[in-house]
């Protein structure tokens, strides 16, 4: 029997091929389109797979998807309408995006390998991890434990696998269900840290082994004694899974510097829609019409706000952003890197004036980037950023940038979770704060007029 195992359209997309209960060939999909944790549909991974023994779609007796997705579309409606009407604002963002690709699956599979669509089936999300454990490790028999952030419903399962010559069994026996979960604890580390949810976890892992557990007697405190109340620092504050986790253990929680609070938690942020205005202003008045612009993290409620700043500016000057000028990033320094090369790496005349990347570390890159190109900032480019954060300061020629007045907005957020707890603990009704700090241009040497 030859089974063809599909993981897409969240992080990471991969296929596996199984014959005779042998796993025989896996590729994550990133591997070969060259894209960190690419998500697509995992084509040229299933090419692989196929052509490392000879097969084409038609020779496949089923292909089998990682997950359940109406399970898992059942979970985030259940939670969004548990917390009704207080979800009212994040309801639309979750439905939009499971109301996408991820529901339609065996309509894209089908279409992608012209399959049988009876021949597509699905399987839970843990049992996907089970199997990946088991079928690859040497053992006819073991007890297997799987643990993430969540998958359908269960965070946590425990159960066993058997290998015989007629027949591979593995069975789930019990489960720890959403919104319990180690996975999510470990990402709320992660992100704490400074690291990308679902992608740094493993940084976090290599480097524990070489700390010591300054932190652990707090930690044990917060399991043993709960929490009175949280800060979400980006991307957590977007995270809606993450909010709901909080709002069901009825867990004060504040957005820290999040472009779109909920209304059921309380907030501290800078306008990042105004802010980008107000930065891309400063570049039309000192002549700059060849303007790129350098997205953050689309998941980020902060990069949607300050493209949209931007784009409101242009509008306003009648120069509408050209779409070659528009580049994809992800607030990493890396990927300003990138970046910077897709927009430099051109003829003089195709090349932007001016680029204002969506955050500092983005922009240092792209100055990088000039200066190894031999492009003179700010003579013959300007660059800007947006946060403000040590790094425009130690580059050079240091960045004109949006600052985020953070010292002040992190005193304000803990002023605010202390009134929250204080409530909490007295019966009294928790209330609400949604604060707005004021933001400042901060003009510094990597921009001038363009004639200059």
């Amino acid at each position: 029997m030859k089974i063809l195992g599909i993981s897409s359209h969240y992080h990471d997309a991969a296929a596996a091929l199984v014959i005779d209960g042998m796993p025989v060939a896996a590729v994550q999909e990133e591997r070969l389109s060259r894209r960190k944790n690419d998500a697509a549909f995992p084509l040229a991974a299933i090419e692989y797979c196929l052509e490392q023994h000879g097969l084409e779609p038609d020779d496949l007796d089923a292909v089998v998807f990682y997950e359940r997705p109406m399970l898992k579309f059942d979970r985030i409606l259940t939670c969004a309408l548990r917390a009704f009407p207080k979800s009212w604002r994040s309801f639309p963002h979750a439905m939009k995006n499971s109301l996408g690709e991820k529901l339609w699956v065996r309509g894209i599979i089908s279409s992608h390998l012209e399959v049988d669509r009876r021949k597509i089936l699905f399987t839970e999300h843990h049992r996907s991890h089970a199997a990946a454990a088991f079928l690859t490790a040497p053992v006819r028999d073991a007890a297997i434990l799987t643990a993430d952030g969540v998958g359908e419903w269960a965070a946590l399962t425990v159960g066993h696998g058997t290998r015989r010559p007629d027949k591979t069994a593995i069975t789930l026996l019990r489960e720890i269900r959403f919104p319990h979960s180690l996975g999510m604890l470990y990402s709320t580390f992660t992100a704490y840290l400074g690291f990308q949810v679902n992608e740094g976890e493993y940084k976090v892992m290599g480097l524990a082994s070489y700390g010591r557990p300054t932190m652990a007697d707090a930690v044990r405190k917060i399991v043993e004694l709960g929490v009175d109340g949280l800060v979400l620092p980006p991307p957590l504050c977007d995270d809606m899974e993450a909010m709901e986790v909080l709002w069901n253990a009825q867990i004060p929680a504040l957005s820290f510097a999040s472009a779109d609070p909920r209304s059921y938690s309380s907030s501290v942020s800078i306008d990042d829609f105004e802010g980008a205005r107000s930065l891309a202003r400063h570049l039309l008045t000192l002549g700059h019409r060849e303007i790129a612009f350098v997205r953050g993290d689309p998941l980020h409620s902060t990069a949607r706000a300050r493209e949209e700043g931007f784009r409101a500016a242009m509008a306003e000057a009648g120069v509408p952003p050209k779409d070659d000028l528009m580049a994809n990033g992800d607030f990493t320094y890396r990927s300003g890197l990138s970046v910077g090369r897709e927009l430099l790496e051109r003829k003089a005349r195709a090349r932007p004036t001016a680029v204002f990347a969506s955050n500092d570390d983005m922009a240092a890159a792209i100055l990088a980037v000039a200066h190894g190109l031999g492009i003179r900032v700010p003579g013959e480019l300007s660059v800007a950023g947006f946060d403000d954060t040590p790094i425009a300061s130690t580059v050079w020629p240091q960045l004109t940038t949006i600052h985020q007045p953070l010292a002040q907005m992190a005193s304000t957020a803990v002023e605010i979770l202390f009134e929250m707890a204080r409530q909490r603990r007295t019966g009294e009704r928790v209330e609400t704060h949604h604060r707005r700090c004021d933001f400042s241009l901060q003009v510094r040497g990597s921009t001038a007029r363009l004639d200059a």
